[in-house]
């Protein structure tokens, strides 16, 4: 009797490990797919902003783009007059 409750305790081990490799491997898989997610966000960004020409509608594209990648409740841009962007007159 007392050999049949130790070959049934080696028999969990295994089932439990496996229970354990799943689970990582179902984070991992998780994970992957949140990351192409964003990858997709980004490259849609990328070509959203390309599409542009008004300067103000790029970078009002790029924030928003920015937000929604990094899952933001808002976001903000600033151009400094040095970095060789012409200023509204």
């Amino acid at each position: 009797m007392a050999g049949e409750g130790r070959d049934a305790a080696r028999s969990r081990v295994p089932h439990l490990r496996l229970d354990e490799l799943l689970d990582e491997l179902q984070a991992r898989i998780d994970d992957v797919r949140s990351t192409r997610d964003r990858l997709n966000g980004l490259l849609e960004a990328v070509m959203s902003v390309g599409r542009e020409l008004d300067l103000p509608q790029v970078l009002c594209g790029i924030t928003e783009a920015a937000v929604v990648l990094v899952d933001a409740e808002y976001g903000a841009l600033g151009v400094r007059p040095s970095s060789g962007c012409s200023r509204p007159a």
